[in-house]
């Protein structure tokens, strides 16, 4: 935004580097911290049999004896 803003002779945003760091920081920590939720909901959901189909196939499994 504010290369744009120089490029048309506005007034830049006081923004300093220091400002810049420390929202990259913040957003780098909480995009981190959405991706590790969402695929550790993915990798439960998955291995676990929640859905009507994986209860019919944990039946199968325990009726052939291949479950403990």
């Amino acid at each position: 935004i504010n290369q744009t803003l120089v490029m048309f002779g506005q007034t830049v945003l006081p923004i300093s580097e220091e400002q810049v760091q420390t929202a990259g920081e913040a957003l780098y920590i909480a995009g981190s911290t959405i991706f590790t939720m969402i695929t550790a909901m993915i990798a439960w959901f998955k291995n676990n049999y929640v859905t009507y189909k994986g209860q019919l196939q944990k039946d199968a499994l325990k009726q052939r004896g291949l479950t403990k």
